[in-house]
Order: C-alpha cells, then structure tokens, then sequence
C-alpha cells in the first residue's frame, strides 16, 4: 500500500510517497506543480495513496530527511529511500548526488563524467524522471551558458533552491562561471 504526506521545509512543502506503514520507504519525493496545491499534487500524482500522518518512524524519517537536506544532502541517501530506475538513469542521478551543494553542473558536463560526451539531452531525460528530486539534485544541473533551464516546480522554485544553496545570479538570470563544478 503506498500512503503520502509531506516535508516542509523552509523552499516549501512537498508531498512525499512511501510504500509500507511499519518499515516505511520512501519512493518520490513530488514538485508541487505551478497553479497547484500540494496537497493536489500528492491527489493528482498518486490517486491509489492515502494520507498518513507522520507518526512514529514515518515522523522520524521525516526528520531524517529535514536534517539530510538542512546540511546539504551532500552524503549518501538515507537507507529508507528506494531509488528504482534503469541503469542510465541511475548512473546519472548518482553522479548528480556528487554535485556539492552551492555548486551547479551543466547537461553537458554531467553527460561527459559518465563517458557520454554529446548525450546532454539523455540527461535532462533521465533528471526529468527523478522521482526525489531535492534528494537526487537535479536543480543543481543547468544550460552550460549557466541559464538555469527547465524544472518540475518550475524556473522559480528552481532559482530559490539554487539561491537558498548560496548560488547567485547575474543582471540576466544566469549562473556565473565560479559556480560550476
């Protein structure tokens, strides 16, 4: 049976979807999509999940996740987070987890530390089917001419997480050069 609730945290608040109620894990982490509620993200996304409200190890999983990402999420993933996904999509998340956090990545680069040099849009496919985003970064990967380019939650939420990591940006809306790893 999967259930949802939601991680708030200071960029917002995000549905969060488990599967199993004594031993939790964590399958998606969703974006509150633009014009909608999170709460109608979690209806919309997850029509077979039920509310359940974080108590016991959910709660403290939770706040596992809410001090995870407080310092970065620049360690391994916690041990009740289910990643599932072909092996592309898993080399490329793994290696986005390796992008410190206010720092930034560009398609290209990414593509070429997995020996795929040219397969920049095979990224962007493969960061646009992360089910945990935040957790996996994927905000942290931008447009080489540092553009911050397209994201679930949208460009904004986007800039305020890159933001909220110390990131700034020129009188255009680009990243400059010193953010890039």
């Amino acid at each position: 049976m999967k259930y949802y609730n939601f991680l708030d945290i200071p960029q917002g608040r995000f549905p969060l979807v488990w599967e199993g109620k004594e031993k939790p894990a964590l399958l998606e982490l969703l974006l509150p999509r633009e014009g909608k509620t999170p709460e109608e993200t979690a209806a919309a996304a997850c029509p077979d999940a039920v509310y359940l409200p974080p108590e016991g190890i959910m709660k403290t999983h939770i706040a596992v996740l809410e001090s995870w990402l407080s310092r970065g999420g620049n360690t391994p993933l916690p041990e009740f987070v289910r990643v599932s996904g072909n092996d592309f999509k898993r080399k490329v998340w793994f290696e986005t987890c390796l992008i410190p956090s206010g720092r930034v990545s560009s398609y290209g680069a990414l593509a070429a530390r997995l020996g795929k040099a040219g397969a920049s849009r095979a990224v962007g496919s493969a960061l646009a089917a992360n089910p945990l985003p935040l957790l996996i970064p994927c905000h942290r990967v931008v447009r080489a001419g540092g553009d911050p380019g397209r994201f679930g939650g949208g460009s904004g939420l986007k800039k305020n997480l890159l933001a909220a990591e110390g990131i700034s940006f020129d009188a255009k809306g680009r990243i400059p050069g010193e953010f890039f790893r």
